[in-house]
């Protein structure tokens, strides 16, 4: 994660918060190198105040929006003003208000880093079609869309689909699978 905050007493803040999550959080006090890091590192999270001098929180929640390779990074604005609505028109996936509430923060940052993309794809392989129905449902309800085979053979065809993850019931593995 990257930190992007004038505040040392919040950097100390959000370090201690996240400790437990065995996240590495690599701060800046100012909007340059702020946006320097970003490009650099490309984080999976970034947390922006909205109020820097210089540069802000705004200016760097645009230009990441706008660049291709940084436009699918989740951003938390994190600001003492109220403009959560001006942050979500952005682009921002959250706005939090200062000071921020520890247990919610948290639980915000596992939801964005633990939700499934939109890319991920799940390839479920069974000869029972109920089977497959109820993992597709299960799937499709937390946003993982899902690729379905009735056996090994079309499974392995359905493997040049690229999924995330291949569910396979052993039974079935007929068809050169093992």
């Amino acid at each position: 994660m990257v930190l992007v905050d004038d505040d040392a007493a919040m950097h100390g803040l959000i370090k201690r918060t996240i400790a437990k999550l065995n996240l590495t959080l690599i701060g800046a006090t100012n909007g340059e190198k702020g946006m320097d890091l970003i490009r650099e590192i490309k984080p999976k999270l970034i947390l922006l105040d909205v109020l820097m001098p210089g540069r802000d929180g705004w200016s760097i929640l645009k230009e990441c929006k706008l660049d291709t390779e940084l436009k699918d990074i989740p951003v938390i604005m994190i600001s003492q003003l109220d403009k959560a609505n001006f942050a979500a028109s952005l682009g921002a996936n959250e706005y939090m208000t200062k000071p921020i509430d520890r247990e919610l923060f948290v639980n915000t940052v596992k939801r964005i880093l633990g939700s499934p993309t939109k890319d991920q794809k799940v390839l479920v392989i069974d000869d029972d079609k109920d089977v497959r129905d109820l993992m597709n449902r299960m799937l499709d309800d937390i946003g993982v869309r899902s690729i379905e085979a009735r056996d090994g053979k079309e499974g392995l065809e359905r493997t040049k689909d690229k999924p995330s993850l291949i569910v396979l019931r052993s039974r079935n593995a007929k068809n050169g699978w093992f």
